[in-house]
């Protein structure tokens, strides 16, 4: 075992200029895995009332976002924002249905939305290197779970109604605790396995973490973490065996298939003996009323982030279910069929699929382990995406590792960048076997 440790060499900066730019790249990153949280008080469970001082948080990150779209953009080879067509063809699809939206000023602040934020990630993946995103994701959640933690204590922290008792934190809803520590105890447990040498403030957040991870009572998240930290576990053990590459990596996905196969076939039989839905949860039924709207616009949707805006919708739905709150099908992939159409799922699911099977290949043939994490975070959002509509194709916390971790396809860009800031970014101290 040998230890490597990366050391950040800080030149003199040759103006003012390249003393302050780092700085901001640095806030912008910060800023941006702390608004995608979505961590703040909400007065009440309808979280179309504003939160206090929600627009000027919504300012800061509109102008962060825009300005790493800029900062991209000034490396001069635009081809870099090309890098994740499939996902750039997902936003094709939602521009689309500016000529059938129900809501035009949604659908339009949503385009805006996801390029921003795309050009974001890509900004990121070729300003940082990947260990630096990750702890940086770490520290900020890390202390959002403290801060839940102590919320808790309080009435502001925990549920009311009919989920009274469990925690929600710093967040509008127990179950936003919940998909946020579940992903950061993925990421965690990914870092600790893979040999990466935690402190006490480590200890710290994955104490706080599992202890909202439990007490949120959100059985989507405790799933979506387990298949994920199942998935990291068997990408680990192919990736050593003895095995020539290609067979490894051949037979991870063939065992992957297979067990997604026999999940299919058991799911309705386990449903029926219990008496319950395909869920678990009761939400098969508002999927097929989410569905039944969807699929009289199958091609072009109703227009990005219109669901909540198209009154003929929601309110039928909440009279049919007898569910006054409801406001989004709980399905990522069914909010993308009513809102942007099936074309759009296909693109998404594609782009999904890519890229796990791109991680796994880096992970199981090449052999770099830090991928194995990555796939774990996509195997989350694609189960997570099931049983909830926060994230799907949608700017969220999910995306932004999953795309400013990847590979950097532009060596001149990777160049230009690191020529016009003048440093690298540090990293965390890892061990590597």
């Amino acid at each position: 075992m040998r230890t490597i440790v990366r050391q950040t060499v800080l030149p003199d900066a040759p103006n003012e200029l390249g003393r302050v730019l780092p700085l901001f790249d640095y806030c912008t990153l910060v800023f941006c895995i702390f608004s995608l949280s979505y961590a703040w008080y909400y007065p009440s469970l309808d979280t179309l009332e504003r939160a206090p001082g929600i627009e000027y948080l919504k300012a800061v990150f509109n102008f962060c976002c825009l300005f790493s779209a800029i900062r991209i953009l000034l490396i001069g080879n635009l081809r870099v924002i090309l890098e994740e067509k499939i996902f750039l063809s997902i936003i094709l699809f939602g521009t689309m249905g500016l000529f059938y939206s129900v809501s035009t000023p949604n659908t339009i602040g949503m385009i805006r939305f996801e390029l921003l934020t795309l050009f974001s990630y890509i900004f990121y993946r070729y300003r940082f290197t990947r260990d630096f995103v990750v702890n940086t994701f770490v520290d900020i959640i890390g202390v959002i779970m403290i801060l839940s933690l102590l919320a808790a204590f309080t009435n502001l922290g925990v549920m009311s109604g009919y989920d009274a008792g469990r925690w929600r934190g710093v967040f509008g809803h127990k179950n936003s605790l919940g998909e946020y520590s579940g992903l950061l105890m993925i990421v965690i447990f990914s870092l600790w396995k893979l040999g990466y040498k935690m402190k006490i403030r480590h200890a710290l957040y994955a104490i706080a973490t599992t202890l909202c991870l439990l007490k949120a009572g959100s059985a989507t998240a405790i799933g979506v973490f387990a298949l994920s930290i199942s998935v990291f576990t068997a990408t680990i053990f192919f990736a050593r065996v003895h095995f020539v590459p290609s067979l490894r990596l051949a037979s991870f996905l063939t065992l992957l298939v297979a067990l997604v196969a026999a999940a299919i076939l058991l799911i309705p039989i386990g449903a029926e003996m219990l008496g319950r839905d395909l869920t678990f949860t009761g939400r098969t039924e508002i999927w097929n009323w989410f569905l039944f709207f969807g699929n009289q616009r199958p091609w072009s949707g109703w227009g990005w982030a219109t669901i909540g805006a198209n009154d003929a919708m929601l309110n039928y739905i909440r009279e049919t279910l007898k569910l006054p709150q409801i406001q989004t099908p709980h399905n990522g992939y069914i909010s993308i069929i009513v809102e942007i159409g099936y074309p759009a799922l296909v693109a998404y699911i594609l782009w999904l699929l890519w890229a796990f099977v791109d991680a796994s290949y880096k992970a199981i043939v090449e052999r770099d382990y830090f991928h194995a994490m990555r796939a774990a975070i996509i195997t989350g959002l694609m189960v997570h995406n099931f049983f909830e509509s926060t994230a799907g194709a949608t700017p969220s916390l999910w995306l932004l590792l999953i795309i400013s971790t990847g590979k950097m396809k532009n060596s001149y860009a990777k160049k230009q960048m690191n020529d016009r800031n003048g440093l690298e970014s540090p990293s965390l101290t890892h061990v590597r076997q």
